[in-house]
């Protein structure tokens, strides 16, 4: 009985999962990034900090032992031009989507 209930749950859900996504062929936008900086100081990473924000974006958490931010764009427009004006910004050394990633232990 209870596999009649979850079955028919799982294929309203299914198409709507990460996976289901790459299977297509489609990935959903990411909107959040993770900016590498030169931010060693209070000082630096604020006026980082600002410049995101003047961009429209919305700090995430900062990486202070790592020199690093996350931030996501902002609601309204276009996400490549929020990540293209991160790069300008002095100070900033990489952006990168943010997202799962996984390590391998194979060695060739």
């Amino acid at each position: 009985m209870k596999f009649a209930m979850i079955l028919p749950a799982l294929a309203i859900l299914a198409p709507l999962s990460p996976a289901a996504a790459q299977v297509s062929g489609r990935l959903p936008e990411v909107r959040s990034f993770i900016v590498t900086c030169d931010c060693d100081t209070a000082a630096k990473r604020g006026r980082i900090i600002a410049a995101v924000r003047r961009q429209g974006g919305t700090l995430l958490y900062e990486y202070k032992m790592l020199g690093g931010l996350a931030v996501t764009a902002p609601k309204r427009g276009r996400v490549a031009t929020f990540e293209r004006r991160l790069r300008r910004i002095p100070g900033v050394i990489a952006v990168r989507p943010d997202g799962v990633s996984q390590t391998t232990t194979q060695t060739s």
